[in-house]
């Protein structure tokens, strides 16, 4: 049997400054792209702009769309198959408050929840932002939104106030189908005071 090392990611919602959408628009082809052991695509703060916002501070201008974004990394794993490689598509959280198509709505978040259901992220992570009301944490859970990611949708030190259990899962551990590389997932938030959720502190969560 062979045994593989786990790298670890741990997602932080706290980390906003990861642009994945940097690296589409930098990419003039899939095979322009260096592939390693570990391939890491990362999409954080999108706040409900599924069809692109721009960003014209950002060199090159950042505004890929989700239609953008799942293409490029179709096309990439589908690259990355050819050379026995894996890439590992990951949401760092906030999607919703930011656009009509999420603050319109009577309640944040439930007509885009549907939508983001059909972006094949690998595994996403919880934002501060979804846990500011309690209608939005309510449509998380009866869109399916949780659900259909089947247990990849992370929560990792985040608790629902109500139950004090988790509201996603607490980790996943992500497979390559063509590396065989396994990736240890974690869904980690900072220390927000919010009446929905209750969260643990890091360094405890860990220690358990």
């Amino acid at each position: 049997m062979t045994n593989y090392n786990i790298p670890i990611f741990v997602m932080l919602s706290l980390f906003n400054g990861m642009r994945g959408v940097a690296l589409l628009i930098m990419a003039n082809s899939a095979s322009s792209l260096e592939l390693h052991d570990v391939n890491i695509f990362v999409v954080t703060d999108t706040h409900s702009w599924m069809d692109a916002h721009r960003h014209l501070d950002s060199a090159p201008p950042t505004d890929a769309t989700y239609g953008n974004v799942t293409s490029f990394v179709t096309s990439m794993k589908e690259y990355a198959a050819t050379v026995n490689k894996d890439i590992f598509f990951l949401d760092n959280g906030d999607v919703v408050d930011g656009t009509g198509l999420s603050n319109a709505s009577p309640v944040d978040g439930e007509e885009l929840f549907p939508l983001l259901m059909k972006v094949p992220f690998d595994a996403m992570a919880i934002g501060n932002h979804e846990c500011y009301d309690g209608g939005t944490i309510n449509a998380m859970i009866s869109t399916n939104y949780i659900g259909s990611r089947k247990g990849t949708y992370l929560t990792s030190n985040v608790l629902l106030a109500s139950t004090m259990e988790p509201l996603g899962s607490r980790y996943v551990v992500l497979e390559g189908p063509n590396s065989g590389t396994r990736l240890l997932v974690l869904g980690m938030l900072y220390n927000v005071s919010e009446n929905n959720m209750r969260i643990i502190n890091i360094i405890t969560c860990m220690s358990h």
